[in-house]
């Protein structure tokens, strides 16, 4: 691990190649987005890998949910601390707020109750998270719409104490507290007053939205006046911790991303001069920042022990129930329809009088959880959202996000199971194309993104190991293949439409069908093959898990074949052909019985 320091960019899928390509000393870190690298392979890892031995890495996640009254699930912590392992990354950073609820995701950073009960909640969930990963993590102050009606201290007293209870620290996002001060009144330097510099990891700035009656945090524009202001002050207070610029949407070219860069650099090194003028906290801690940022990126046994302990027994059995009733009450009025003017409903949540009403900032909520997840899905299916068209495909989406919701913690699975939906849901429209066509092309599109970033897998095995299968192994003989592999069956011919799409061309109807697609991922990139139906029976039934033989006479029977010398030879063939693809794993023969 190495210790942070100086200025770093968020890392963009869009900017990989030319990042590796110049490798730009103005920067001196990059942070990546956690769920985008838990369970990955191909070209993703192959990314973050390439840029992790030119640049130290932070890893920020948005899909701990370290507030929910829903357990931690113990697949994504597992993934998390293998990724911290074999990542390395400097920090480990993610959000102060809640994103699952009853097992639902709903993929946007919610807001907190700062109640004594949810503090230590929190508290207890941190050191679980610290202990797994055998590391300090830090947590950033989100962007709020609403402050909830049942809060009991401010947030950043409610950050403060949680790093004294919890051991972790604070990753103070500056653009987020800006819009916090405009949205619900708060005072930003008095926020920073209650702050220490031996608590902070670094310093976050973006851009953010400005509409007539709220500001919502985009992430889609250049640091504002107002943003450079507050953080010229807390560079001023803090002038060790390092500083990054975020931008997530409307990404501009890499250059205008460092000159955003080097704009903070003169902000900070302006601020410097007068560091120690700040309040007596801060100026009491602002030294000890860089000594801090050489120790705090991990947490030794000793450490961790001990805070649990601590924690163990000041954590109280109804906290978890006590703030489990707000996450009730909040997720069913984010889930629903738009707030009207004057529902009772706001004002019983959320704090009214504020800059931001009740009403607007729950609405703020409710349409960023429907079009965070609908935007990702259409990303996913860009095929059918041509075929329906943007509004039709959009209409489709509000009964499946409300009937199928999103449970895992990456976002890129939030379509998973459209294909089956399109079978059964009650369309809101006829849209002149079958049904089942519609199904085929949402299976096709979901399979390429599924198979994108699939964990590698074993490596695969050669010819010669087919060579070597004695004639009477043929009959007991499994194949398993790797992982970046799909098939594909469908009703209608629809790979011609993906690919126009792909082109940016009309697409035509799909011819009516049978047909059937594999898809790999050679050499990292994307590959779509129609296959002979015979060969997708004796595949489809090896991957079932059938011995060789059994998945030939399967295949024969249903094509009416003898299972004879012939067949079995057209079986043997497709399966070398796929060897010589390098898509076979492993053989299996299994021990001869006992004479």
């Amino acid at each position: 691990m190495t210790a942070l320091t100086g200025f770093g960019l968020g890392l963009r899928t869009t900017h990989y190649a030319w990042i590796r390509e110049n490798q730009p000393k103005t920067v001196d870190w990059f942070e990546f987005v956690t769920e985008n690298f838990l369970a990955s392979g191909g070209r993703p890892r192959q990314n973050i890998e390439k840029i992790r031995e030119l640049y130290p890495l932070v890893a920020h996640g948005v899909g701990l949910s370290i507030a929910s009254t829903d357990a931690i699930p113990k697949a994504y912590l597992d993934a998390l601390a293998r990724l911290v392992h074999e990542i390395e990354p400097a920090l480990v950073t993610d959000h102060l707020c809640w994103t699952r609820h009853h097992g639902q995701n709903s993929h946007d950073l919610l807001p907190v109750a700062y109640t004594r009960a949810a503090l230590r909640h929190v508290a207890t969930r941190v050191q679980q998270v610290q202990d797994r990963l055998k590391r300090r993590i830090f947590l950033e102050n989100p962007s709020a719409y609403i402050s909830l009606r049942t809060s009991e201290m401010g947030e950043a007293e409610f950050l403060r104490e949680l790093c004294d209870l919890s051991g972790c620290g604070v990753l103070l996002d500056v653009n987020n507290l800006y819009v916090n001060s405009m949205n619900l009144g708060l005072d930003p330097r008095a926020y920073l007053d209650r702050l220490r510099g031996d608590d902070l990891c670094y310093f976050h700035l973006a851009g953010h939205s400005v509409l007539p009656d709220i500001r919502i945090d985009t992430h889609d524009a250049p640091v504002p006046d107002g943003v450079w202001d507050l953080y010229r002050e807390a560079a001023r207070r803090f002038p060790h911790v390092p500083t990054m610029v975020e931008w997530d949407d409307h990404i501009p070219e890499f250059p205008e991303l460092v000159a955003e860069l080097e704009k903070a650099r003169a902000v900070h090194a302006g601020a410097g001069s007068s560091a120690g003028a700040g309040s007596s906290a801060s100026a009491a801690t602002s030294t000890t920042t860089s000594t801090s940022m050489t120790t705090s990126t991990s947490m030794t046994t000793s450490t961790s022990t001990s805070t649990s302990t601590s924690m163990t027994t000041s954590a109280r059995p109804d906290d978890a129930g006590t703030w489990q009733a707000t996450q009730d009450e909040f997720w069913a009025l984010m889930t629903g329809d738009n707030i009207e003017p004057a529902d009772p409903r706001a004002g019983a949540i959320a704090e009214t009088g504020l800059p931001a009403t009740a009403e607007r900032g729950l609405n703020a909520y409710v349409n960023a959880y429907f079009f965070r997840i609908a935007d990702v899905i259409a990303e996913t299916y860009p095929a059918l959202t041509n075929v329906l068209g943007t509004s039709a495909f959009y209409q489709l989406l509000k009964g499946f996000v409300r009937t199928r919701p999103p449970t895992e913690a990456s976002i890129k699975f939030a379509g998973r199971g459209l294909d089956d939906y399109l079978l059964t849901c009650e369309l809101p429209a006829d849209y002149g194309v079958p049904r089942a066509a519609l199904r085929d092309i949402a299976a096709l599109e979901w399979a390429r993104t599924d198979i994108y970033d699939e964990a590698d897998g074993p490596s695969p095995i050669g010819l010669g190991a087919l060579q070597e299968l004695a004639p009477e192994e043929w009959e007991t003989v499994r194949f398993s293949f790797v992982h970046a592999l799909r098939l594909v069956r469908t009703a209608y011919a629809v790979e011609p439409v993906l690919a126009a799409v792909d082109e940016k061309r009309a697409p035509e109807r799909p011819a009516a069908g049978p047909a059937s697609y594999l898809l790999t991922r050679p050499d990292l990139d994307f590959a779509t093959e129609a296959i002979a139906e015979d060969a997708a029976d004796l595949l489809e039934a090896m991957l079932a898990g059938e011995s060789f033989f059994a998945a030939c006479a399967v295949a024969a029977a249903r094509h009416g074949a003898a299972l004879d010398g012939e067949f079995v030879g057209g079986m043997i063939a497709h399966l070398s052909g796929w060897v010589g693809q390098e898509l076979v794993a492993a053989i299996e023969v299994p021990p001869a019985p006992d004479a």
